[in-house]
């Protein structure tokens, strides 16, 4: 149990380092070039990438998750799995370069056709390193991720701004992406050291597929949810309006699916190796949910209560429509940390059956949202986002009474604790900031006060997760003197 406990602390760090130093280095980029460009450039972008990350979903199609999850794979089974996606992606490519002229015409956007053909390339060069990074993710080896994706995304980056400065618009975006995706492919493939030994093998596609098509089953249907709203919003609405809605999407869920991808990558190789074991698995299981929403809710609740000034300081006032949009999708984002660990308890049992029934009911239900709330604009559609991200709790527990004896009422008290604190300390911030005007001051002081405040209602209040924290820390200080 400690050599899991050490395997955790040691993913954790090195995921949450790569994660928030590529987040912030990533939200420095996007907010100079937020300045730069317009918001009918992101909207534009938004269309781009709804394509992409379904023929993404399909290229991948759980394979590299199968890999993860099968205990007992060799060289066959991951020389498969690259000869797979690198022959997928070509075909998907070839697919959405035939198809770009039909969605340009579609939405109206004639130079949607060549936007869609360049940064469709990102399918064809990221496949070359999928199985690589999937190893580093085995191993748990987020230090070499870490670098990574920061210097790709610095240098990318780097290249966008300059081209923004220099008036190419919508190009800025799309140059930046693809030499972001070469260079994390190039980088992966130089650190893995790993090559294919193999080329296809029949017998390792068929085992792998068993688990894997339920996958991409679940994700796929995960996706198309997903990206049903920017394809409504862009085909009924202006690009500019497109690019408001996507701009706060990617403001409220920044904290919430940094620490989903962490909790993602960390607990999944973790718990699959425990999934035989209940006792573990159980214990393993709280932790996650309990120090997880500790850290999600106050960052969650700081944003909803200090959107005004941030979007203002970092973005100027041409991006002030988007504060109630990023207010109200805070709530919806708020829970996702715990979907996260919900599906992967089914990934690591082996249960991606009951994940791909969960999804169709999931998805069901927010499409009869959607097509309610979308008659009430774009202020509705965020509501109605909200008021499933919410409802989403409950389903993602369903299954996991059945599995370890968790009902949805036992994960409510685990994460009810730093909820309330959360809640207090908004409200504290929100009191004290109403007696400033400065800008400025309202995010230093409301910073400030959400660190003393939660620190102190936690340490008064006993609260498991500050204290397990405080352990992890102090074990790792003591691991390094």
């Amino acid at each position: 149990m400690e050599n899991l406990k050490s395997k955790t602390v040691n993913g954790i760090i090195w995921s949450t380092i790569e994660k928030f130093t590529l987040q912030g280095v990533q939200f420095v980029i996007n907010i100079i070039m937020a300045r730069l460009l317009f918001p009918s450039d992101y909207g534009i972008i938004a269309i781009l990438m709804v394509f992409l990350s379904i023929m993404q979903l399909f290229i991948d199609g759980g394979f590299t998750t199968a890999l993860i999850q099968k205990r007992e794979r060799d060289e066959k089974d991951f020389s498969t799995v690259f000869t797979f996606n690198i022959c997928l992606s070509i075909i998907a490519y070839f697919i959405l370069f035939i198809s770009a002229k039909s969605i340009a015409s579609f939405y109206g956007q004639e130079n949607l056709e060549i936007y869609l053909r360049v940064i469709a390339l990102n399918l064809i060069i990221s496949s070359f390193a999928a199985v690589q990074k999937t190893k580093l993710v085995i191993n748990v080896d987020f230090k070499t991720l870490s670098k990574v994706s920061v210097f790709s995304i610095a240098i990318s980056g780097s290249i966008g701004i300059a081209m923004a400065y220099n008036g190419k618009g919508i190009w800025a975006l799309i140059v930046q992406s693809v030499c972001n995706t070469s260079l994390n492919t190039f980088l992966l493939c130089y650190f893995s050291k790993w090559f294919p030994k193999y080329f296809f093998n029949i017998v390792s596609f068929r085992r792998l597929f068993s688990f894997s098509s339920k996958l991409l089953l679940v994700g796929l249907v995960d996706k198309i949810y997903m990206n049903l709203y920017p394809l409504i919003i862009g085909k009924f609405f202006s690009s500019a309006k497109l690019g408001y809605y996507t701009r706060a999407e990617q403001f409220a869920s920044l904290p919430s699916s940094s620490f989903s991808d962490i909790l993602l990558r960390v607990s999944f190789p973790i718990i699959a190796s425990i999934s035989n074991d209940n006792k573990a698995l159980i214990q393993a299981y709280k932790k996650y949910i309990v120090v997880s929403s500790y850290l999600v809710f106050p960052i969650m609740v700081l944003l909803i209560v200090l959107a005004y000034p941030i979007v203002l300081l970092l973005l100027t006032d041409k991006w002030i429509m988007i504060i109630p949009f990023m207010q109200i999708l805070c709530v919806g984002f708020m829970f996702d940390h715990i979907g996260t660990i919900n599906r992967n308890l089914l990934y690591a049992k082996g249960r991606s059956d009951l994940a791909l029934k969960m999804e169709v009911v999931k998805k069901m239900i927010a499409l009869l949202i959607l097509m309610v709330s979308i008659t009430f604009g774009i202020f509705g559609v965020c509501i109605g986002q909200a008021v499933y991200g919410i409802t989403s709790v409950y389903l993602n527990s369903y299954y996991t009474k059945d599995m370890i004896g968790l009902s949805f009422y036992n994960q409510l008290k685990l994460i009810f604790p730093s909820l309330l604190l959360s809640a207090i300390m908004g409200g504290i911030i929100f009191l004290i900031n109403s007696l400033f005007e400065d800008l400025y001051l309202k995010i230093l002081i409301g910073l400030l006060t959400a660190f003393f405040v939660y620190a102190f209602l936690s340490s008064v209040s006993r609260n498991e997760a500050f204290y397990e924290l405080i352990s992890m820390v102090k074990c790792k200080i003591k691991k390094y003197n």
